[in-house]
């Protein structure tokens, strides 16, 4: 929105007084941004002029000699040649006079052309100012500058009669401010800030209403406003309309939707305008469009849907409600009688208020002396929130409740039994107290707000270990895993805490007041954050991936939370079909790799809660206490976030591993003259495979010096396979024999088939 500084003035004078930086600073505590302040340059040596005589330039297709009086006590002329098409005798128009400097740096003087001395210029709009070309009417667009009859020849004020002495504030509006579509809202609302008198009631204007039957479809329309103009002229605006429509944004049209135009910049109400003399009837009906039927508009034909709502006259289509009338019923230069309709939809579309409609028929009313019809509808005119003023007064640190009631007087809010304030209809953002204190902090101020420590009661962990060494390496230890961080808000709601709280903890931090219910309490749990994130990225079809989180749970103890949660498996690559696989087995995997990490010996349960299925669930324990859990999440659950597939969850608490962390002693091992052996190994497992008694078995050998897992994939659906490299230590003196490594190789096969798992060729 462009907002005029004169126009500012115009309807509150003490705005003069006001330094454009304080103006800023209102907007900015108000919610609203000057993105641009624009100015029009500043020129000396201009004069409003009268052409007394026209004549063609000999020689020349387009060039006039115009005699121009700029001294009404003086009958000289200056002559002035001229190539302007829009010339006329007796008109008024900008004369620039020898010395007078343009802003594109031209200096007018005087010139001969084709033989006859020029003695200055006479002048368009765009060699007055760089702004606003592009929405001049067509005659001053493309021609000298037409000034109004009753310009006096001999002003030399060029800048107040065009407007070219205005400062236009650019400014960003919060999208939550419906009624901020029109200025004088804004207006209102700025005034209120200084402490400055201004009420809406002062555009009211007392109507006379005829008939005329609008039938509203009630699920749709609260109320609707037809307004007749009767004997309208299609005349160009004068130049107090114009420069107000310019320095606001506005093309200029016509006298007539000018005035309608900038009606519809204050208020906000667009409405709808029909010749009102192609209606064959005055019975006009409003009723849903049916699926493709057809509206005939300037911009082409329209095919309309089921939601859009329609007038019809004479069973025909005139209007799509909003802006858009039929092309056949729109006004022409020919058009004397004018129909304007204004209607207030319901909540669930974009509305015009009652307030916003008073102001625009009243304001009508005035301007072209009409006649105006109304539905005789109730409607509220203010409507009632709950405000407890103490409540206010504690949240926003302001003692004084006489500076509260002040402030909402200022803002035309009545606080009339105690309990409750009456707030304008036209207020549709303003829903309860929270939004009422942020209202009172925008008059208030929020600098002057005593600034104060911020207090907290969370259990701050001051262990001497440096979590963040810990937090890096398990981060380390995910991302290697395929994992992928992510990092989710720690407030949350009353009831998705219930959702997963697995360690049946009870809510102990309560954001209090909270104007947001979604936003009260600190979680418990990390599950509900990562469920979402993977019900967001389904939505969006994205191939489902392995996250996590590490964070702080806060309960009557701090305790560093990890949860991973991912799909049942991921396809690694699409050739050798090779997978991961994270049900509870592979996040087994992953615990150990932690508590390896930490030099911690933990143990695995069989378990059961009521967020993860039985039948898979198992609980991780550290010196007999429980930290946490592995298992699949139950169905009703996901069905909530609407997820069709499993899920897996590791969840567990680390402070019991950090706190008991001891790192092992340096051992300095020398460098193997003879290099060890290396060999990979490959086996299958099923379902029956006890692969935990495996790995138990290969730290058991002494043979072994080292392994680990280089590769795991999956042979069909019964099957998977998988890859260990294991190192085996030379004697300091010789390498193993051939043999040596067989027998070694061999007691492995044999402990692999022991367990339910075969090495390929080995089998039989």
């Amino acid at each position: 929105m462009y907002l005029s500084h004169n126009l500012l003035c115009s309807f509150v004078s003490e705005f003069k007084n006001i330094k454009i930086a304080d103006l800023n600073n209102a907007c900015n505590n108000l919610g609203i941004e000057i993105e641009r302040i624009l100015t029009h340059p500043k020129l000396t040596n201009l004069v409003v002029g009268q052409i007394v005589s026209l004549s063609k330039v000999t020689g020349s297709n387009h060039l006039s000699l115009v005699g121009v009086q700029v001294n009404q006590n003086s009958s000289e002329l200056k002559k002035i040649i001229c190539g302007a098409s829009n010339l006329q005798i007796n008109q008024k128009v900008v004369v620039a006079l020898n010395g007078c400097r343009l802003y594109d740096g031209r200096i007018i003087t005087k010139k001969s052309l084709l033989g006859i001395e020029s003695e200055g210029m006479i002048c368009s709009y765009k060699e007055l100012t760089p702004l606003w070309h592009d929405l001049l009417d067509r005659d001053n667009a493309n021609g000298i500058i037409s000034l109004d009859n009753d310009a006096p020849v001999g002003e030399t004020n060029i800048s107040s009669l065009l407007g070219l002495d205005d400062t236009i504030f650019e400014l960003t509006l919060p999208t939550n401010r419906h009624d901020w579509t029109g200025a004088v809202f804004v207006i209102k609302d700025l005034s209120s800030y200084f402490g400055f008198k201004f009420n809406l009631s002062i555009l009211s204007y007392k109507s006379i209403f005829n008939n005329i039957n609008i039938d509203l479809l009630d699920s749709i329309c609260n109320e609707s406003r037809a307004i007749i103009v009767n004997n309208i002229s299609n005349k160009n605006s004068n130049w107090k309309l114009k420069k107000k429509l310019l320095n606001s944004g506005i093309a200029v049209k016509n006298a007539l939707i000018d005035e309608i135009n900038f009606l519809t910049y204050l208020t906000g109400v667009t409405p709808l305008i029909f010749d009102y003399s192609l209606l064959n009837s005055t019975e006009i009906k409003q009723r849903y469009a049916k699926d493709n039927e057809l509206i005939d508009t300037i911009d082409g034909v329209k095919r309309l849907s089921s939601n859009d709502i329609i007038y019809l006259s004479d069973g025909k289509i005139i209007a799509l409600s909003g802006s858009v009338v039929n092309k056949n019923y729109l006004p022409t230069n020919n058009t004397k009688n004018l129909l304007l309709i204004v209607d207030i939809l319901k909540s669930n579309t974009k509305k015009n208020s009652v307030v916003q409609i008073n102001i625009f028929v009243n304001m009508l009313a005035k301007i072209f002396d009409i006649s105006i019809s109304k539905q005789n509808l109730k409607y509220k005119e203010c409507k009632q929130v709950a405000f407890n003023i103490d409540e206010c007064s504690a949240f926003l640190s302001i003692k004084s409740k006489r500076t509260i009631t002040n402030i909402l007087k200022k803002l035309n809010f009545n606080y009339a039994d105690g309990k409750s304030l009456l707030v304008p209809s036209y207020r549709d953002d303003l829903n309860n107290q929270w939004d009422i204190f942020e209202e009172i902090l925008k008059i208030y101020g929020i600098n002057n707000l005593q600034s104060q420590p911020i207090l907290t009661a969370l259990d701050v962990d001051k262990s001497n270990n440096d979590d963040y060494f810990f937090i890096k390496n398990i981060q380390d230890i995910l991302v290697n895993n395929y994992f992928n961080e992510v990092k989710n808000y720690n407030l949350t709601s009353f009831s998705k805490i219930k959702d997963f709280n697995i360690f049946d903890l009870e809510p102990f931090y309560k954001i209090n007041p909270c104007s947001n219910k979604s936003h009260e309490y600190m979680r418990l749990n990390l599950i509900n954050g990562l469920v979402e994130t993977m019900q967001y990225n389904l939505n969006r079809k994205n191939k489902p991936m392995p996250i996590f989180e590490i964070q702080k749970i806060y309960t009557k103890r701090t305790e560093w939370n990890l949860t991973c949660l991912a799909p049942e498996k991921i396809q690694l690559d699409n050739i050798n079909l090779s997978q991961l696989i994270f049900n509870t087995f592979g996040l087994k995997g992953i615990v150990r790799e932690i508590a390896n990490f930490f030099h911690a010996d933990i143990s695995f349960k069989k378990a059961t809660n009521n967020y993860l299925f039985s039948n898979d669930c198992i609980a991780i324990y550290f010196e007999n206490n429980l930290i946490g859990y592995i298992g699949c999440i139950k169905n009703y659950l996901l069905n909530k976030y609407k997820i069709s597939q499993n899920l897996y969850v590791l969840t567990m608490n680390l402070n019991l591993l950090i706190n008991n962390y001891k790192p092992s002693s340096f051992k300095v091992k020398p460098i193997m003259k003879i290099p060890p052996i290396i060999k990979d190994l490959t086996f299958n497992t099923t379902e029956k495979t006890d692969m935990e008694s495996i790995i138990l078995n290969l730290n058991k050998f002494e043979f072994i010096d080292e392994w680990e897992f280089i590769n795991m994939y999956k042979v069909n659906e019964n099957e998977i396979a998988y890859t260990i490299r294991i190192v085996m230590s030379n004697d300091s003196n010789k390498s193993l024999t051939k043999d040596e490594i067989n027998v070694n190789m061999s007691t492995l096969f044999s402990m692999v088939d022991r367990f339910n798992a075969f090495v390929k060729g080995v089998k039989e």
